[in-house]
């Protein structure tokens, strides 16, 4: 395997540049190339200005963040539009977040998600598998 041209640490000081398309850069390639040492450097783009960047950085917390990351996500739940707040919840479901179903309820019953969010938070009350969390999928479905 050939050297990467950039290691680890340019590219946590990419994450911090002032253009939105540098730091989209840097987080894609930490998620690709250091996916399990890189959360911490990312979590705080979940709320970036960018299109995608809160999306890759949402769906690498479901995969490799720790509780530590719940506050971010929460917020990310909270505050972002798109697709963004479906895998901020997905990733609290992964991550052990105790009131997902809750969180999800209230989501379903807003109404002010767009329908690939709500299918994403579905998904992920299914995949949960609890009782509650199953009654909460048929209630919506």
């Amino acid at each position: 395997m050939s050297d990467l041209i950039w290691d680890r640490s340019d590219l946590v000081r990419f994450v911090q540049s002032d253009d939105p398309e540098v730091r989209y850069w840097a987080v894609d390639r930490l998620v690709r190339h250091f996916p399990a040492r890189c959360c911490d450097e990312i979590a705080e783009l979940l709320l970036d200005e960018h299109d995608l960047t809160p999306t890759t950085v949402a769906r690498h917390l479901g995969e490799f963040g720790t509780t530590e990351h719940h506050a971010i996500l929460l917020r990310g739940f909270r505050l972002l539009r798109g697709l963004t707040p479906g895998f901020c919840l997905q990733a609290l479901v992964r991550l052990g977040h105790p009131g997902v179903i809750e969180m999800a309820s209230d989501a379903l019953k807003r109404g002010d998600l767009t329908e690939p969010a709500l299918a994403i938070i579905v998904e992920s009350l299914a995949e949960l598998g609890t009782p509650k969390s199953r009654q909460l999928v048929r209630e919506y479905i």
